[in-house]
């Protein structure tokens, strides 16, 4: 095997993926993880989270903003109709979601909005202001 040399341009391009925003997918008390986008504006972080099924009530969000952490974590309850399932695809059980967000995220500010099964939360990006680790109210 030849060893590469990576350009200025494709080391650029690495750079910029280390730079995006780190979703874990391996925490060992999650049963399931909700599929989640995250995008970045010139004003906030837009992280959107499909949780069909839940309630606001039934999701606890935590802002570690020294670490710059935003957790989510919750249960969805098994599907039980009675009879015997003969296919079950939909998943059940706790979920933790871990979302690393860059230094200019002003967790404090964050705002949460729940709709139609879909958790929407928009944290502004600015710099010098910092919060400690708190719990969100989550709004519908």
């Amino acid at each position: 095997m030849k060893n590469v040399k990576l350009t200025n341009d494709r080391k650029q391009l690495l750079d910029s993926w280390a730079a995006l925003p780190a979703v874990t997918r391996s925490d060992p008390e999650s049963q399931w993880f909700p599929p989640l986008d995250i995008t970045r504006t010139p004003e906030d972080y837009l992280i959107e989270v499909d949780l069909p099924g839940l309630n606001p009530t039934d999701i606890q969000v935590t802002a570690e903003a020294e670490a710059g952490i935003l957790s989510l974590r919750g249960t969805r309850p098994p599907h039980l109709r009675g009879g015997r399932n003969m296919r079950v695809e939909r998943p059940s059980g706790p979920f933790i979601r871990r979302i690393a967000l860059p230094e200019d995220a002003q967790f404090a500010a964050m705002t949460t909005f729940f709709h139609n099964g879909v958790l929407e939360l928009r944290v502004p990006r600015s710099s010098g202001q910092e919060a400690s680790p708190e719990n969100v109210q989550l709004a519908e």
